[in-house]
């Protein structure tokens, strides 16, 4: 718990940073997460970890100055809804489960319902219905499922016409020129 003076130093601290990273990287660290994930990384483990199940890109608004209005407001960004995609691949890889997509129109608690199924595997586990504001970048998820080969399907980078000219010295055909004659 947090008196007014020191939740306001904390909100213009995590603000700060989520506009200045935002500015400077274009990316979106600020998240409205609904609902926890908690997790053992095994069955005889006593660590208890937490992974938000939903986020939502948020922008905190600070306040001008202490002396007149002092509310801190939260502006919806007209991003969706979406589930953590770190927890995800996780699920997936470390413990070969399949996370429930987020379903159009789908609530919170309906989504968090369809977690039934990974719970009764997983005894220790369980779903907390809390609701943060936290700083979470996603930007080395992306990048990692970006080179994930098995992802591109018929989009293969060894397809495409572009790179072929480039690296194999093949020629598309009609445009005049050849990789190979560069």
């Amino acid at each position: 718990m947090q008196y007014q003076d020191g939740l306001e130093a904390t909100l213009r601290k995590i603000g700060t940073t989520a506009k200045t990273t935002r500015e400077e990287s274009g990316v979106n660290l600020l998240h409205l997460v609904f609902g926890y994930l908690e997790w053992r990384e095994s069955d005889d483990s006593s660590k208890v970890s937490y992974a938000p199940l939903l986020v939502v890109p948020v922008e905190l608004i600070i306040p001008k100055s202490k002396d007149g209005n002092r509310s801190f407001r939260l502006k919806y960004n007209d991003e969706d809804l979406t589930t953590n995609l770190s927890l995800v691949e996780k699920m997936r890889i470390d413990f070969g489960l399949q996370a429930p997509e987020l379903e159009e129109g789908e609530t919170p608690e309906q989504y968090y319902q369809r977690f039934a199924p990974i719970l009764e595997r997983k005894k220790d586990w369980k779903v907390c219905r809390h609701v943060s504001l936290a700083l979470l970048s996603f930007a080395k998820l992306l990048m990692y499922l970006d080179l994930d080969s098995d992802r591109w399907g018929s989009h293969a980078l060894v397809q495409h016409a572009r790179l072929l000219e480039l690296f194999a010295g093949i020629a598309m055909k009609g445009r005049g020129w050849r990789a190979s004659s560069i």
